[in-house]
């Protein structure tokens, strides 16, 4: 299922005064998979063009977009926000992207588009991977304060006691990067994972080939939450600029206490055998 959105144009008035801003946009797509299979759904918001009045063009309006998507095993649900886009000749539309999918399904990194967010994530359901997404934030140039974000909340059910693990596989970027950044990762509301970023190098190195862990949880029904917001320069003209990840979501299971005292006793049988044959060898 897809949803399109698009905010209204701005007038152009022709009497004194500025232009006006273009509308704000927001989409918001639901798909449910009843039976076996894999289902998506895609929501797409652009921000309405600005007006133009002699030489003077007003901001275009901000973009949000909200997909969903669930199965009897669980559900996935994915935001994407980016600013209304102030009036520059090198900036085009807000525009955020989100996707959403159960079953299978992946998302690769797509290139840094400016004033365009992307939040995708897929929930997929045998093995020890959960679910996996691609996030990633285009900066405009110029002015004011501005933020752009992204979500993924991932609702899954745990068949035993296990430890979950996010990894981040890769990243992309685009001119100067940010200003700077947040990443944060809850489990059933608990923090796991809170960072902040104000160079790009410094996130590069943080989300290429990492793992982290985010903690054991009981069996039972689980949400975790991952999010990114970036803020470019304020009040700064210059190039813009962006970032953007892929991650993996796993929760291979770890052995209860039982389980670890018997992997013990057969590790301690182990080594008095050894030592035995050592003995007689000698």
């Amino acid at each position: 299922m897809t949803t399109i959105a698009t905010g209204g144009a701005g007038g152009s008035p022709h009497g004194p005064g500025s232009a006006s801003a273009g509308g704000d946009a927001s989409a918001s797509s639901d798909a449910t998979l009843n039976g076996p299979g894999s289902v998506s759904s895609t929501a797409i918001a652009t921000g309405g063009a600005q007006g133009v009045q002699v030489m003077v063009e007003g901001p275009s309006g901000a973009a949000s977009a909200r997909s969903a998507a669930s199965d009897a095993d669980g559900s996935v649900a994915t935001t994407a926000q980016s600013p209304a886009v102030a009036s520059s000749p090198s900036n085009g539309a807000a525009i955020a992207e989100t996707l959403a999918v159960v079953g299978a399904g992946s998302s690769a990194l797509a290139p840094i588009v400016a004033g365009e967010t992307i939040s995708d994530a897929t929930l997929t359901s045998n093995g020890p991977t959960i679910g996996g997404g691609v996030m990633s934030a285009g900066a405009t140039e110029c002015c004011g304060a501005r933020n752009y974000s992204d979500e993924a909340d991932f609702t899954f059910a745990t068949g035993a006691r296990e430890r979950l693990s996010l990894t981040l596989l890769d990243t992309i970027a685009a001119g100067s990067g940010f200003a700077s950044a947040r990443f944060t990762v809850t489990v059933d509301g608990r923090a796991a994972v809170a960072d902040r970023f104000t160079s790009l190098r410094a996130a590069e190195r943080f989300f290429s080939g990492r793992t982290l862990d985010l903690g054991v949880v009981r069996r039972g029904g689980r949400t975790v939450a991952v999010s990114f917001a970036l803020t470019p320069d304020a009040d700064v003209v210059m190039p813009a600029g962006g970032f953007g990840f892929d991650y993996s979501l796993q929760d291979p299971a770890v052995p209860e206490p039982a389980t670890w005292a018997m992997l013990l006793i057969g590790f301690a049988g182990l080594g008095r055998a050894m030592r035995s044959r050592n003995r007689r060898a000698a």
